[in-house]
């Protein structure tokens, strides 16, 4: 049986930390993105006035977002008089994100109960310059720890005289630090501050902002912030079977306690072996003296390239987050009960260069083009892809990988990463005897549209091999869509609605493949007030389908037209189902 159901509602509320100097710090210091609340019990309330939204009054800039919340038992809309922006129902428990990019006052409403009402002011778009050569904003670092001191500093190119320069700290588009410094008559300003807890508790990227609080420029960089747990080990390791005696790796690493730090000239690299309590992050700094890696020949050129990391025998991805002439610094994140880190770069220490130049000398050089071609594709060549080049959800791919010299039982870690470039999957396959290997897996709810990448990398006679290719993860949005929507007795024949009576809604829609989806309608009467929502969780069929769902019409139910609103989701809102259509309208009659 269907049921009249409103969907819980969650609302999560950021935390700022706002320092105040010398300077009061004004709400539009910095254009962000707005939340309004669609104020539970409006639609009962024509006089809650300016506390219909709340706020009623919101001032934001070109581009800027505005999420509109309704935490009410009955649907309602942020519809803009002048057609400039207009969410569509929103439904109990549920949210609406809208861009705002036309400038200027626009007034809006609820298109369901008209007596709900909103400003917003739009003024022009802000220029954000990401300030990657530190000369307009500048961090003494690129990686901090709780109890450090964060200092922020550089020389505005716009500024006004006895007005201060405001800097805020955010992560994830939420503030938890905001401060008001003083800007010298040459433009320079001068901040800093500690890092501490409870706003700063998730380790991760960090964005800093600052600007003058008359112009419309802001600068930003980056830092990234690892948490200090109490079981944070923080030190210098003797590497172990280092070519260059007593050489140290400076490291910080959380949740886990470390055995030892090897140098292993047999994969040009060092092995890192330790015990995770819980998931943590390591962050070390490896002298270029011991390990390094570089393109070109021999992987001994002179410009960089990246590390190959292994976790307990894995490719994983990294971050290198600093490198200067001495050191390169790596920032490497675990999961729990992990035991064994593998860096593996081109060259290490000159001793060892020495010994491999030796090595090569005593080797018989290949005498013909082909011997020459079949010893540099050895370790140089390898191929990896997935059976087509576009997926719809739900499909399963299979992805191969293929050395060009084929080698038998050869390790190759792969690895497939979303459009915004997390890890998705990471796997090892072994080779066969024609030098192939592949796996399967699904493309599941949890992919997003767009483009993914495939890394596969393994190594042969300390030598890296690598390759890349992609594929893509259609619009979930294009492979289901609604076809019609009306009113039906329970048999699916066309039928108005009568007061106090059960009603029935066909949705007919139209799937590319056999899909799941939480089919979802919502009836508003003439006065435009809901009269409920119903949903049913079903599986479509390819091609098309008819799902027929019920309601109890109110007996107070306003006689005459009525609106149908249809939509299909992926599940509900509180399991994070995600929209499969676009909101389909219809009308009907009650009598």
């Amino acid at each position: 049986m269907i049921q009249i159901t409103n969907m819980p509602y969650y609302l999560a509320l950021s935390l700022v930390l706002v320092i105040f100097l010398a300077f009061p710090i004004s709400d539009d210091a910095f254009a962000e993105s707005a939340k309004v609340i669609m104020t539970k019990g409006s639609s009962e309330n024509q006089n809650c006035g300016t506390s219909c939204f709340t706020p009623g009054n919101v001032s934001i800039n070109s581009g800027d977002y505005i999420t509109w919340v309704n935490p009410d038992s009955v649907a309602h809309s942020a519809s803009a008089a002048d057609g400039s922006f207009d969410t569509g129902a929103v439904y109990p428990g549920t949210t609406r994100t809208q861009k705002i990019t036309v400038e200027g006052t626009h007034n809006y409403s609820c298109m369901f109960h008209p007596w709900i009402t909103g400003t917003i002011s739009v003024g022009p778009a802000q220029n954000i310059i990401h300030d990657n050569k530190c000369n307009q904003i500048c961090l003494d670092g690129q990686s901090f720890y709780t109890g450090d001191t964060l200092r922020v500093s550089g020389k505005l190119e716009k500024f006004l005289q006895d007005t201060p320069a405001i800097i805020r700290v955010l992560r994830d588009s939420n503030p938890v630090h905001v401060a008001a410094t003083e800007i010298s008559e040459d433009g320079t300003y001068d901040y800093s501050f500690i890092i501490d807890r409870p706003y700063f508790d998730h380790n991760g990227e960090y964005l800093v902002q600052v600007k003058n609080t008359v112009f419309d420029t802001v600068y930003e960089t980056s830092f990234d912030y690892i948490t200090d747990d109490s079981n944070s080990d923080k030190k210098s390791w003797i590497v172990e079977n280092s070519p260059i005696e007593n050489i140290k790796i400076p490291l910080k690493i959380t949740n886990a306690t470390i055995q030892n730090i090897r140098a292993d000239p047999e994969i040009l690299g060092l092995v890192i072996s330790f015990n995770a309590e819980s998931s943590g992050i390591i962050t070390l700094e490896i002298p270029r003296q011991l390990v390094d890696a570089k393109n070109g020949a021999g992987g001994k050129g002179q410009d960089d390239a990246e590390y190959l990391v292994l976790l307990d025998g894995v490719q994983v991805s990294f971050e290198e987050i600093q490198s200067t002439s001495e050191n390169r610094t790596l920032h490497i994140e675990f999961p729990q009960a992990s035991k064994q880190i593998q860096i593996i770069g081109t060259v290490m220490s000159s001793q060892q260069q020495e010994l491999e130049q030796a090595q090569a000398a005593s080797e018989p050089e290949p005498s013909t083009v082909e011997e020459k071609s079949i010893a540099k594709s050895s370790l140089k060549e390898i191929e990896a892809g997935t059976s087509k080049s576009e997926y719809s959800l739900g499909e399963i791919a299979t992805l191969s990988v293929k050395m060009l010299k084929p080698v038998a039982s050869q390790n190759i870690a792969v690895t497939v990463t979303d459009p915004s470039g997390a890890v998705l999957i990471s796997r090892t396959l072994m080779t066969d005897n024609t030098g192939s290997a592949s796996a399967e897996f699904r493309i599941s709810k949890g992919f997003k549209t767009g483009t993914y990448s495939i890394e596969a990398t393994s190594s042969i006679e300390g030598s890296a091999i690598h390759t890349s290719s992609d594929f893509s993860v259609k619009s979930i949005t294009d492979q289901i869509q609604i076809v019609s929507v009306q009113t039906t007795d329970q048999s699916g024949n066309p039928a108005e609605l009568s007061r106090g009576s059960m009603g029935f809604v066909k949705v007919v829609a139209n799937a590319q493949k056999s899909t799941p989806a939480l089919i979802t309608v919502n009836i508003v009467d003439s006065n435009l007030v809901p009269l409920g929502v119903a949903s049913i969780q079903t599986t479509l069929s390819e091609g098309e389908s008819r799902v027929i769902l019920s309601f109890i019409v109110p007996n107070d139910a306003v006689v005459g037209s009525a609106k149908i609103y249809a939509s299909a989701l992926s599940d509900t809102i509180s399991a994070s189902g995600i929209p499969l259509t676009g909101e389909f309208a219809a009308s009907t009659q009650i009598n």
